[in-house]
């Protein structure tokens, strides 16, 4: 073989290798161009309140909280202006919950599994608070014949109280529950997780 084909082959063998090189360039870059718009839109679907969030392998559809179909809602969820809240000395306060009124005795439901993390007297009357993880608590208020106990685990569904009027700052002559919901310790509106027929 001459000097010169085994120039040009050492030459052509070079352009291949170059060649490979780059393809195998453009290759990394795209998948780390995917990888990375996986990334971005996973964040973005986390930084949602979609009430889609995951808790337990699963996303979260709550229940509705009471054994009954024949409920009111007597306030609706309000934090944009203040509203009068019953016969709070004159007081004016946003209402971050959701009353509903029923039949004495109705049943207050688990709207959702999670752990009982509070039973006892609050500032609406016998109040229970529910865990569901991923920084969301149920509260429920002016409960009668609560059934559970701090720290037991629930399961959507479970009984916890019954609608009662311990709550004498609202509804004086109205049995009814108050419902509020939080996320990472934040009031949030409970019509974006329960359907209470109102929108």
């Amino acid at each position: 073989m001459t000097t010169s084909t085994q120039n040009a082959n050492i030459r052509q063998a070079s352009r291949q290798e170059r060649n490979r090189t780059r393809a195998l360039a453009v290759s990394a870059f795209l998948i780390m161009i995917l990888v990375t718009a996986a990334i971005v839109f996973t964040a973005i679907g986390v930084g949602r309140n979609t009430g889609d969030e995951e808790v337990g392998g699963g996303p979260i559809v709550f229940g509705f909280p009471l054994r009954t179909e024949n409920f009111t809602v007597l306030e609706d969820f309000c934090d944009q202006w203040l509203t009068a809240n019953g016969t709070l000395l004159g007081q004016w306060r946003a209402h971050e919950a959701v009353s509903v009124g029923a039949e004495a005795g109705t049943d207050v439901l688990a709207p959702y599994n999670g752990t009982v993390k509070f039973v006892g007297q609050g500032e609406f009357g016998n109040t229970v608070k529910i865990d569901h993880g991923n920084g969301l608590v149920t509260k429920f208020a002016s409960l009668e014949n609560v059934v559970v106990r701090e720290g037991e685990a629930i399961n959507k569904g479970n009984r916890i109280a019954t609608i009662g009027m311990s709550n004498g700052r609202q509804f004086m002559d109205t049995p009814h529950v108050r419902i509020e919901l939080s996320r990472d310790g934040k009031t949030i509106n409970p019509n974006a997780y329960i359907d209470f027929g109102n929108k």
